[in-house]
């Protein structure tokens, strides 16, 4: 939407191109307050390095960072939280909130 509306500012006349900026920016102004903080637990972690190997491609290259990466992510996070589903992070965020206690 945001290319889109771009294009659209860039194509525009010089006057309407003032109004559209400023609709565009009324619209940030109310939109802002509404969005919702997402609460996430930052680490830093450092990694070995991944060298260029001589004669290796820029494909073969992000194959092994990307695999160097996961490895880091699963050794550091474990298995369980690697994920891409938005929902399934924040339920596992708040999970503490709604378990319940165990039975001794």
């Amino acid at each position: 939407l945001d290319v889109a509306y771009g294009a659209l500012l860039r194509a525009a006349p010089r006057p309407l191109r003032s109004i559209l900026w400023q609709v565009a920016f009324l619209a940030w102004i109310v939109v802002c307050p509404l969005s919702l903080p997402v609460p996430v637990k930052v680490t830093g972690r450092i990694a070995p390095a991944v060298h260029v190997r001589e004669g290796e491609t820029a494909e073969e290259l992000a194959r092994r960072v990307r695999v160097s990466f996961e490895a880091l992510l699963d050794e550091s996070l474990g298995e369980r939280c690697r994920h891409r589903s938005y929902w399934r992070g924040l339920t596992q965020h708040w999970d503490h909130l709604t378990a319940r206690p165990k039975a001794a």
